[in-house]
């Protein structure tokens, strides 16, 4: 502080006003941003759904890996036969309305 005056960057400093380097620091931090994170919706898109297809595509290569070591072996496919029986039966009236003869 020559004199007692504050200089121009002292000023700045106590008032928060921008100086010439805090805009030139400024604008290296938003080329950085710019270049590190997605610019479009379609890439996060991609981003955030990358996860759920590298599951899928794990499950579709086990599966297969699983068919081709059974074919291998030479073990017939597994087949699933599901049967149904039904049975249904009759009630009798209980109301006498059943015809039995007369000698009922």
């Amino acid at each position: 502080m020559p004199f007692g005056f504050p200089s121009k960057r002292d000023m700045s400093e106590m008032f928060g006003y921008v100086t010439e380097e805090d805009q030139q620091k400024w604008e290296k931090q938003r080329e950085a941003r710019k270049t590190s994170s997605p610019g479009t919706a379609q890439q996060l898109a991609a981003q955030s759904i990358k996860p759920a297809l590298d599951l899928a595509k794990h499950g579709i290569r086990a599966q297969m890996h699983g068919a081709q070591n059974e074919a291998q072996r030479g073990a017939q496919a597994k087949q699933r036969v599901v049967t149904r029986e039904t049975v249904t039966e009759q009630s009798r009236n209980i109301d006498g309305s059943d015809d039995f003869g007369p000698d009922f």
